[in-house]
């Protein structure tokens, strides 16, 4: 059987926090480089229903156009509206 240290802890408390680090910078790099997203993207990025992110682009709260049959959402316009961004 063997004993943590002190030392140990730290250790696989700094891998852990640089591998949550790393994911996050993952996911904003992987958001930020597409201009339009698909509707389950821009309800993720705006933690909502598809009803209600309807109604935000009906509102003109952010833009969305349809290209071959499907919505895209701006993501610099969910940005805006979530102050992510600024004008």
């Amino acid at each position: 059987m063997e004993i943590a240290t002190l030392d140990d802890l730290h250790m696989m408390e700094q891998r852990i926090i640089n591998v949550i680090e790393r994911s996050l910078s993952e996911m904003k790099t992987e958001n930020s480089g597409k201009s339009w997203v698909k509707t389950n993207e821009a309800m993720h990025m705006m933690s909502c229903s598809k009803n209600t992110l309807e109604n935000f682009a009906i509102n003109n709260k952010i833009k969305r156009e349809k290209k071959m049959g499907r919505w895209y959402y701006s993501t610099k316009s969910i940005q805006l509206y979530l102050g992510k961004i600024e004008n």
